[in-house]
């Protein structure tokens, strides 16, 4: 999944349509929609995009 979105984020950066990236990659318009408004992905947020979420509140410890 990673590669997939750098390789969304380089074709769109290239002028290439959503739609055409969606051919591309095998996916539906709507997933290259989707990372293309989050634009998420750079090398220093690749741990955090992994991360699970855990809100602070939620205390399983004792």
């Amino acid at each position: 999944m990673l590669d997939e979105r750098v390789r969304i984020e380089v074709m769109l950066d290239r002028g290439c349509s959503q739609a055409e990236v969606a051919r591309e990659l095998g996916v539906h318009r709507l997933t290259v929609c989707r990372e293309n408004r989050r634009r998420s992905w750079s090398p220093e947020s690749v741990a955090a995009v992994y991360t699970p979420y855990r809100p602070e509140w939620l205390n399983t410890g004792p």
